[in-house]
């Protein structure tokens, strides 16, 4: 009993992940083309339904009904229902440059990045979900020898794990946790003076958009899997996707590789701006690596001396902010 009802708070701990993800995705949908099904009548398109098939057609709206009453429970049978969205605006909006075409690929470039999100969520959840079963279930095996044995200290003894190893078990977690948050805290506190210095035009802070940037050709040049920005970065700290400056610092090269290798002229703005960036956040990385260094040196020292880690971190990095402000100058001059 205690197992099927852990499975029903996980289905319904799924549905409140698939209606979160639902809604983010309905906002970007700013003249709500993909909200509801598609009426011939009312939205001029009285052929529709002889190129697409009704048993394909899709919209957000249906897929909100079948996240309800359960015909969608994972993220997989979400997807498919999303690709059928963009499938069926392909196929009777051929016509690449017609507005309900670009609209449903900009919306598909986008929600990419809330499905990579949720992957992970629901990885997590899987885990906890799966966690507490198994934990449940050991729980209920010791209550099962305890009663039949009779005896306190055979009780103690049917115990997986002792007191003392759990608390230094709890506590080594604790550490790694803590030690995590704060490399995370400076890798966005990096990520985050990157983009005030060195982006000023915020032309690396999101993803290319074809259509919207007018680079129709971009990913015939550029493979999606080394497509890379600041934003997406954002997006990979916060994930765990990048964990350490090498992670940062190889996506960081990535952006600059893919913008000179797509803008190949010289004398093109956006070419300009890449040397630029690129110029200006190679002595940020380099600063950086010394306090990464400095911070993994003191987490093996004394806890002393890690107390007030983030603390010291922090006015580092203000610190960088007065040193560059300096460097300014010094090029002005």
């Amino acid at each position: 009993d205690d197992e099927s009802q852990d499975e029903k708070e996980k289905r319904s701990h799924h549905m409140s992940l698939l209606h979160e993800l639902l809604e983010d995705i309905v906002k970007l949908d700013l003249n709500n083309i993909f909200t509801k099904p598609v009426d011939p009548v009312e939205d001029e398109c009285e052929d529709y339904f002889d190129i697409i098939d009704p048993n394909e057609a899709m919209d957000l709206g249906t897929i909100k009904t079948m996240i309800s009453d359960g015909r969608i429970e994972n993220l997989i049978d979400f997807e498919a229902c999303t690709t059928r969205i963009f499938k069926c605006a392909y196929t009777y909006h051929s016509d690449k440059k017609s507005y309900v075409h670009k609209q449903a690929a900009k919306l598909e470039s986008k929600i990419e990045q809330f499905f990579e999100r949720y992957r992970r969520k629901f990885s997590l959840s899987n885990t906890k979900a799966d966690d507490d079963i198994k934990q449940k279930s050991r729980k209920r095996r010791r209550n099962s020898n305890s009663e039949s044995e009779g005896d306190t200290k055979n009780q103690a003894s049917t115990s997986p794990i002792s007191q003392e190893a759990l608390d230094k078990a709890l506590k080594t977690a604790a550490k790694q946790g803590a030690e995590l948050n704060a490399i995370q805290g400076m890798l966005m506190e990096l990520l985050r003076k990157i983009r005030g210095t060195c982006d000023p035009f915020s032309i690396f802070s999101q993803p290319v958009d074809p259509i919207e940037d007018d680079c129709e050709d971009y990913f015939e040049v550029i493979k999606h899997e080394d497509a890379m920005d600041l934003g997406t970065m954002e997006t990979m700290i916060r994930n765990g996707s990048i964990a350490t400056l090498d992670d940062f610092e190889a996506c960081i090269n990535r952006i600059i590789a893919c913008s000179r290798t797509y803008n190949e002229d010289e004398d093109n703005f956006v070419r300009i701006e890449t040397e630029k960036f690129a110029k200006s956040v190679a002595p940020i990385l380099g600063r950086s690596r010394n306090k990464f260094n400095s911070y993994f040196a003191r987490s093996s020292a004394s806890p002393a001396s890690r107390r007030n880690v983030d603390d010291d971190d922090e006015e580092s990095y203000n610190d960088d902010d007065d040193d560059d402000d300096d460097d300014d100058d010094d090029d002005d001059d």
